[in-house]
C-alpha cells in the first residue's frame, strides 16, 4: 500500500483561514438584509412589500446559517493545519530520538559484539527443539489416572 503525506503550509491556512472569516463579515447580517423599505399604502405594494420582507427574512436566517458554517469550517481549517504541524514535529522528534539510539549502538558495537550475538541466537535456536522433546510426554509411559503407578512398554496396569 502505498503511504500517503497529507501537508498544508500553515501560512496558505492562515490565509484561508483569513479570506473565509474576512468574507463572511462582510455579507450583512440576517436582520438587516430581512430589513425592507417601501410605500405599502396600496394593498397591491403592501401585498409586494410583505412578500418582499418575507424572503428577505428567509435570505437573511439562511445567511446567518451560512456564515456559522463558514466560520465553524474555517476554524477547523486552522485548528486540523496546527495539529499536523504538531504531529509533524513530534514524528521528527522521535526520528531524531530513534536516529540517535541507532547511531550510538552501531558506533559501540563491536565485531566480537555481533559475533557473540550469533553465537547466542545459535544456542537459543538449538536448545528449543531440545526443550520441546522433553516436554512432551513419552509413547511408552501410561498413567493410571492418578493412582501413582506407571507401566512403561507396554506393560498393562
Amino acid at each position: 500500500m502505498p503511504a500517503y503525506r497529507i501537508a498544508i503550509e500553515e501560512d496558505v491556512a492562515e490565509s484561508h483561514h483569513a479570506r473565509l472569516t474576512e468574507g463572511g463579515d462582510l455579507v450583512p447580517a440576517g436582520d438587516v438584509i430581512a430589513l425592507v423599505h417601501g410605500d405599502g399604502a396600496e394593498p397591491a405594494s403592501n401585498e409586494f412589500l410583505q412578500r418582499l420582507k418575507d424572503a428577505a427574512t428567509m435570505i437573511g436566517q439562511h445567511t446567518d446559517a451560512v456564515r456559522a458554517v463558514v466560520k465553524q469550517n474555517a476554524d477547523a481549517l486552522r485548528q486540523a493545519a496546527q495539529d499536523l504541524r504538531e504531529a509533524d514535529d513530534a514524528s521528527a522528534s522521535v526520528l531524531s530520538s530513534v536516529t540517535a539510539v541507532i547511531d550510538n549502538t552501531a558506533a559501540d558495537t563491536t565485531h566480537q559484539d555481533v559475533q557473540a550475538s550469533q553465537t547466542f541466537l545459535s544456542a537459543q535456536a538449538d536448545a528449543q527443539p531440545a526443550a520441546a522433546e522433553s516436554q512432551q510426554p513419552s509413547p511408552t509411559s501410561v498413567s493410571d489416572g492418578g493412582a501413582g503407578r506407571k507401566a512403561s512398554g507396554g506393560d498393562a496396569l
